[in-house]
């Protein structure tokens, strides 16, 4: 500072080339040269890949940047992506990319194929989210405003403090190919879908994969949602070979975002099972890192109240798992520990004897009726895991990890048609705390 104060010329030029040239500086030049992804979308329909990219658009003097979405048809993703360089004259770059968004058909093949140009382009890859949704990635993504909008928030939400978690954490990159590559092969994934706002369920493929706008293989749609211009979101368009935003927006408009917790399992790299969002919740409770969470209560009768629906909020969970063996039979017994509250009380008639505060108290009949219910979610979810043959509890790592010798020589007695999990025997303790 004091070179430049003493040698004003110097600070005049420089104060000059601020105000005259501000377009070249504000204007990143990053983007000259690459199309700056924010999220891909991955939708195959029969043997072809329609691959839409989430980019953001600069604009000088604008304190939000825009985003588009195009998209690309190719026999592989690879060559989708490779099309769009050439459509765009530039490289796509994916530094910045937060997600993958697919459809339950490019999860029905093989899902590691799907994403293995991705996985090897090496750049922040390991920390990219995977996100299943069941009709069309493009649709989803095109109903995206900006960076501050419902689906980006979501993207953020395991940076929010543990204790806040409802949901099971979303799964990166490295995440998949370790459990892919694993033992058990097994991952379970999240789900976003979009919803028509009329409620008449997630929106259609029209403007998706199979729609696709009518555009032949090489040819590219692109939308577009620029916030700094009214801050609606563009719709699917189409255009040949120049990617030029369309004025439709018709996506954004009639549909919104649905994260209901639903989970996809994912299994030998293609999609298992699609779990309800009463299945992903009953899953929940096998995983220690969800710790807030919804319970409910019907038709329940102590001392104080009579046939009520009872609503509580979980704000804390501890578990611990122990695994062993009894009479060379596999055990995995999972103990609770659950802070429970009262946040909703449904019934008939309102008496006074409730509302006296000792009353508020929690009867042992109440918890034994709270920790059955629990014990229940978790047996429908063991049915489930059993059923599918899946493993997302970590079971196999943990008898692998404390019970080594004797799981080997368990494995080892196993038949050809026989699963690790059928014989392995699951307990339950819960214990339930009131907390005010």
């Amino acid at each position: 500072m004091k070179y430049l104060w003493h040698n004003k010329i110097l600070l005049v030029i420089l104060i000059l080339f601020v105000v005259m040239f501000p377009v070249a500086i504000s204007l990143p030049q990053q983007s000259r040269s690459e199309n700056i992804v924010t999220a891909i979308g991955i939708d195959k329909s029969g043997e072809e890949y329609e691959v839409s990219l989430q980019y953001l658009i600069p604009y000088a003097g604008s304190s939000q940047d825009a985003l588009k979405c195009a998209s690309m048809k190719g026999r592989t993703v690879g060559e989708a992506i490779e099309k769009f360089n050439l459509d765009f004259g530039k490289v796509s770059g994916f530094a910045h990319c937060r997600v993958v968004v697919f459809n339950d058909e490019a999860s029905d093949g093989n899902l590691t194929e799907v994403l293995d140009y991705l996985q090897r382009i090496k750049t922040n890859t390991n920390n990219i989210y995977l996100v299943n949704t069941k009709d069309s990635a493009k649709d989803l993504l095109a109903s995206v405003q900006d960076l501050n909008s419902e689906f980006y928030v979501i993207l953020s939400r395991d940076s929010v403090a543990g204790q806040h978690n409802h949901y099971q954490s979303l799964k990166s990159f490295g995440e998949y190919y370790d459990s892919i590559l694993g033992p058990v092969k097994c991952i379970a994934i999240n789900n976003i879908d979009l919803e028509n706002n009329q409620g008449t369920g997630t929106s259609g493929s029209s403007n998706g994969a199979e729609g696709g706008g009518g555009n032949s293989s090489g040819e590219s749609s692109s939308s577009s949602s620029d916030s700094s211009q009214g801050g609606s979101s563009g719709g699917s368009g189409s255009s040949s070979g120049d990617s030029q935003s369309s004025s439709g927006g018709d996506a954004s408009k009639s549909s919104k975002i649905k994260n209901d917790g639903k989970l996809i399992i994912i299994k030998d790299s293609k999609r298992l099972i699609t779990l309800s969002p009463e299945e992903s919740d009953n899953l929940n409770w096998f995983n220690a890192d969800v710790k807030d969470m919804t319970l409910q209560i019907t038709d329940f009768t102590d001392e104080i109240y009579k046939n009520v629906d009872i609503t509580f909020d979980i704000s804390k969970r501890y578990s611990k798992i122990e695994t062993y063996f009894k009479d060379g039979s596999p055990r995995y017994k999972l103990k609770l520990s659950v802070n429970a509250t009262i946040i909703e009380v449904i019934e008939d008639e309102i008496t006074k004897v409730e509302f006296v505060p000792i009353n508020n108290l929690f009867s042992n009949k109440l918890k034994v009726f709270i920790a059955e219910k629990i014990k229940e979610k978790l047996k429908k979810a063991e049915e489930n895991f059993k059923e599918y043959r899946y493993d997302v509890v970590d079971c196999y790592e943990t008898f692998h990890k404390f019970n080594t010798r004797e799981f080997k020589k368990y494995l080892d007695s196993l038949g050809d048609d026989e699963y690790f999990l059928d014989n392995i025997i699951f307990e339950y303790e819960v214990d339930i705390r009131q907390w005010d």
